[in-house]
């Protein structure tokens, strides 16, 4: 089980942060705008984890099926705030980045911990 998170959440997740590291140290952006970017990057990250439960998990397909959709609508809500935040009333860069953020790391969270527990030992 150990390797099973270890492999598909701790090493993408930890590359992810290597990445956003070098983008900051490289670039001009602001703190909060990194992080917003950083965020679809996680919900990304978090389809390849909802990918990794399917050969590895003991629930039946329709519940995959769920988790596939709750990803998907995750990454949706980010892009949405993200693209159009001013719109939406999120004026302020902290206020679109920290809500961006938090639905990036629920949606890396959400399948991983879906995959700890149901995942298949050995």
């Amino acid at each position: 089980m150990f390797l099973l998170i270890l492999s598909s959440v701790v090493v993408p997740v930890l590359a992810l942060v290597v990445f956003i590291l070098f983008r900051a140290a490289g670039g001009e952006e602001g703190v909060w705008a990194i992080l917003a970017a950083a965020s679809l990057d996680l919900c990304s990250l978090s389809l390849g984890i909802a990918g990794a439960t399917f050969p590895n998990i003991k629930l039946e397909s329709p519940y995959l099926a769920i988790l596939l959709l709750i990803e998907v609508i995750i990454g949706i809500s980010v892009t949405l705030i993200n693209k159009r935040g001013p719109q939406l009333g999120l004026i302020s860069d902290w206020k679109r980045g920290t809500l961006a953020l938090t639905l990036g790391v629920v949606a890396v969270t959400f399948p991983a911990c879906i995959l700890a527990m149901f995942g298949r030992v050995g």
